[in-house]
């Protein structure tokens, strides 16, 4: 896991401060990108070719989850992601899932990004877990 550059990390001393999430799941046919940000969000300089060019859906959080990245000796613990679905609007979504040969070992990643009280970014998109699905 990486940290925050200098800019969010300031902010992150102060009194107010909101993050958001950015999750990728590299499902076969229909990758998943979105954000908890309250907004969609597309970048275009990052550097990482995993954001750069993608637009993360903006998600209600109370409907995904992600479990806190734990460091353990040679990298980080497993992470598990929650994903909630319907039948009949996420129908397809929920079909793709339910074929582990559609996303087992494929890549999965999580990033930060810092804002202050009055919604505007600071600093830099941090990369927080990058691996592989192996688990439904």
């Amino acid at each position: 896991m990486s940290l925050p550059d200098a800019t969010a990390s300031t902010q992150l001393t102060r009194s107010s401060f909101q993050v958001a999430w950015l999750a990728y799941l590299d499902f076969d046919g229909d990758p998943v990108r979105c954000t908890t940000a309250g907004k969609s969000l597309t970048f275009t300089t990052t550097g990482d070719s995993d954001l750069d060019g993608h637009t993360f859906i903006a998600v209600d959080p109370t409907l995904v989850g992600a479990t806190a990245v734990k460091s353990a000796e040679g990298g980080s613990e497993t992470m598990s992601f929650t994903l909630s679905g319907i039948v009949g609007p996420d129908t397809d979504l929920l079909n793709i899932i339910g074929d582990r040969t559609n996303w087992q070992g494929r890549s999965a990643r999580m990033w930060a990004v810092i804002y202050d009280e009055s919604g505007t970014q600071q600093g830099a998109v941090w990369p927080v877990y990058t691996g592989r699905m192996s688990a439904c």
